[in-house]
């Protein structure tokens, strides 16, 4: 069972049992963005993929781990404990169709803001392999790499192109689904990352 943890919340996995505790990802910090650098940097094949994939978080969630996203006030849950009970919710029931159906009423988790069946059914699956919660950044982490690499074409792009700007537009059209502004605004954050921890 995984415990409930007051305020925003940032790596705490500072108990002595770490490995069973959750480590979110507290919503617009330094900490958490280089947190989810390093992280990313052990399944991703490239800086400039991991650069990609963490611009497109920013846009999405703002590097918090358990966001939910309420279709009503267009907005991340930034309430921490309504995200917190609502991944407290679906780590103990252990039912991924209602995960699935609980997140498309609400309109996106996690770090990608993850939508679509096919993503969250993997996403939810893999945690209950793992036995981590599905808010647990680690685990976004690695889910994240092995269904990009998954699209077949997205998968052809990262071998031919090492440019962060690019591949976060590729990571934006062909993963996210995202156009236009929005993807120019992941590129754009995906190079800024890259300049700052690649470099």
């Amino acid at each position: 069972m995984i415990n409930k943890i007051g305020s925003l919340i940032l790596l705490v996995a500072l108990l002595t049992n770490e490995a069973e505790m959750p480590v979110y990802t507290e919503y617009k910090t330094e900490s958490a963005e280089e947190f989810l650098w390093e992280e990313l940097s052990k399944y991703s094949p490239s800086d400039s993929l991991t650069a990609a994939i963490l611009g497109y978080f920013k846009r999405e969630s703002e590097y918090r781990s358990d966001a939910v996203t309420h279709w009503t006030v267009h907005n991340h849950c930034r309430e921490t404990d309504i995200c917190q009970d609502f991944t407290l919710e679906h780590d103990e029931a252990n039912d991924t169709e209602a995960f699935v159906k609980a997140v498309q009423i609400y309109g996106g988790y996690g770090l990608g803001q993850w939508y679509n069946i096919p993503s969250l059914t993997k996403l939810y699956e893999l945690a209950k392999e793992r036995e981590m919660s599905i808010g647990d950044a680690r685990l976004q982490c690695e889910f994240v790499v092995m269904d990009i690499l998954d699209n077949k074409k997205l998968s052809e792009r990262i071998e031919h192109c090492d440019d962060p700007y690019r591949l976060g537009m590729n990571v934006a059209y062909l993963y996210d689904g995202t156009h236009n502004d929005g993807a120019a605004v992941i590129a754009s954050y995906a190079q800024m990352l890259y300049d700052k921890y690649a470099a």
